[in-house]
């Protein structure tokens, strides 16, 4: 898929001790608003390994939609699609 030049990627790790405390969900969400208003990007791509359940939740709640699931790093990834209108639809 080619992402073309109003399109970015998001990434975010968070160690066991952060986990369950929002940080991510507030970090992400902060992140699609900068991201559709301030850059007025088209479209934000994530990917997790497809056995992360916290984090597919975290994409699914965030209006994150299932583009495709791949094979990458010895196992099933997921990757996610946002734009604008799937985060106003989420909310």
């Amino acid at each position: 898929m080619a992402l073309g030049p109003l399109s970015a990627a998001a990434h975010y790790l968070a160690g066991g001790p952060n986990w369950g405390r929002g940080y991510a969900t507030e970090a992400a969400r902060q992140a699609l608003v900068h991201a559709f208003g301030t850059m007025q990007l088209r479209r934000v791509v994530a990917e997790t390994q497809a056995a992360n359940a916290a984090s597919v939740r975290l994409l699914e709640r965030l209006g994150f939609r299932l583009f495709r699931q791949v094979t990458r790093f010895g196992a099933k990834q997921s990757i996610y699609l946002a734009e604008p209108s799937f985060i106003h639809a989420a909310t």
